[in-house]
């Protein structure tokens, strides 16, 4: 933001920044990539802002360029190839010997597989989950110790 900044601002005095050139500025910056353009509005708020503090402008400029807007993303769906793919990652993680922890349990490839199943997000399955242990576990406890002999 630095070399950008300054190269275009070098010739204008701070009573020239007006909303109009640092709306352009902004929006030039955001077409370089969204984040670029965030940081550059959040700078330049904050220099303004100390030149405002110390009276060099009655008021800070970039407090009414108009929002940056982000581009929408494109949505891709998965091929069965991609599926396939993605389900031989998801069965084979973590089975290598070599990887510490306790060995994998299978849990993961079923939440995959409810995600995929009902397109809901993994927070809500990993709630869900959460839950159903919670009352498997109150069932048992509530049904006290189970003999072997099955009486």
């Amino acid at each position: 933001m630095g070399t950008s900044a300054t190269t275009r601002f070098r010739e204008l005095r701070l009573s020239e920044l007006t909303v109009g050139i640092l709306d352009r500025f902004l929006k030039a910056e955001a077409a370089r990539g969204y984040s670029r353009g965030r940081h550059a509005r959040v700078v330049l708020a904050q220099i303004i802002d100390l030149e405002a503090r110390h009276d060099a402008l009655p008021r800070n400029p970039v407090r009414s360029t108009a929002p940056l807007r982000r581009s929408r993303s494109e949505i891709r769906t998965l091929t069965l190839d991609d599926l396939t793919e993605v389900r031989r990652i998801v069965r084979n993680h973590r089975t290598t010997p070599v990887v510490p922890g306790p060995p994998p349990d299978g849990q993961l490839a079923q939440i995959f597989e409810v995600m995929l199943g009902t397109a809901a997000a993994y927070t809500s399955v990993a709630h869900n989950a959460r839950i159903d242990a919670r009352s498997i576990a109150r069932c048992r406890a509530a049904r006290g110790p189970t003999n072997a002999s099955g009486s």
